[in-house]
């Protein structure tokens, strides 16, 4: 990734002009549907593809800023690590994923960002359910396993703006399967389908541009409201403790003390301490451009960018 991409937490925002392109792809229903975007940045994207009356919105996002622009457009949104976030399987109507651009941070595997985001949240989708992937093109193939096997009716478009083709940003529409149709694939139509998918990724660049009238239509199933359950660092709580935190030493387990010198016991900085420990095991651990992250980055021998 590069530099300014480690600083803006691997933040590639959909450009609005895209994603009111992708809108037009998409028909809602006329009772609720609950949708997500679980790298809603600010939500100006995410609001443009489902700001439809009836859909449910929700989000999660690391930056404290955004994270505040994001709720303004969103029913829930959750201040923590996506990967970090769980709801029902099977429950939402529509995900709408822009993850990271960048390798894993551990000692073995170090996969794509994409494919680990992809993976833990297409889980979420009901049967029919609609993805809207956005990705690097030459990338879109490590997802290649998962798009064939789970879902259907998948169409890529090459991003045409300045500011994807930049990033080399696709967007794949694709209907999950059920689990009846998953069953039913032969060997040969799997391996047709991911032989596609690669072909799509080496060939991005010859993809079809995004057009400004949609050349097919994807139906928004219907579906409830879900509960998002954070299993995370409560950031909220590590931001306004860090507040009071004095600049000496820290205490004995490494973490910081207050102004008057004293250990800080709260619910906020007990999860740290966990944290530290599994580093050694390549826990993927985020760091945003905030005072608590940056004291967590620093207590870890993290060099800030």
């Amino acid at each position: 990734m590069r530099l300014a991409g480690k600083q803006k937490l691997g933040y590639f925002p959909l450009p609005l002009a895209e994603a009111e392109r992708i809108r037009r792809f998409l028909k809602f229903p006329i009772s609720g549907c609950a949708t997500l975007d679980p790298c809603i940045g600010d939500g100006g994207a995410f609001h443009a593809i489902a700001g439809d009356p009836q859909a449910i919105r929700y989000g999660t996002e690391l930056d404290a800023y955004r994270v505040e622009q994001a709720r303004e457009v969103t029913h829930q949104i959750i201040h923590g690590d996506a990967l970090d976030v769980h709801c029902p399987v099977e429950s939402l109507s529509l995900l709408y994923l822009n993850p990271p651009y960048d390798f894993e941070c551990g000692q073995w595997q170090n996969r794509r960002l994409e494919q680990i985001f992809f993976e833990h949240c297409y889980r979420r989708l009901k049967p029919a359910g609609v993805l809207v992937l956005v990705v690097p093109g030459d990338r879109l193939s490590v997802c290649g396993r998962v798009l064939a096997f789970h879902f259907k009716e998948k169409r890529a478009y090459r991003l045409g703006t300045p500011e994807a083709v930049k990033y080399k940003q696709v967007v794949l529409f694709g209907a999950r399967r059920t689990r009846r149709e998953c069953n039913q694939l032969s060997d040969a139509d799997l391996s047709k389908a991911q032989n596609l998918i690669s072909e799509m990724s080496r060939r991005w660049e010859q993809l079809t541009v995004l057009p400004d009238s949609a050349d097919v239509i994807y139906s928004v199933p219907e579906s409830g409201p879900v509960e998002l359950v954070h299993r995370g660092l409560p950031l909220d709580e590590i931001d306004a403790e860090v507040s009071s935190l004095s600049p000496g030493r820290p205490d004995s387990h490494g973490l910081p003390t207050t102004s008057q010198g004293s250990s800080v016991d709260s619910v906020a900085w007990r999860p740290c301490r966990t944290v530290r420990r599994c580093r050694s095991f390549g826990r993927r651990v985020w760091f945003r451009r905030g005072s608590a992250h940056r004291y967590l980055a620093i207590r870890q021998g993290h060099r800030l960018l």
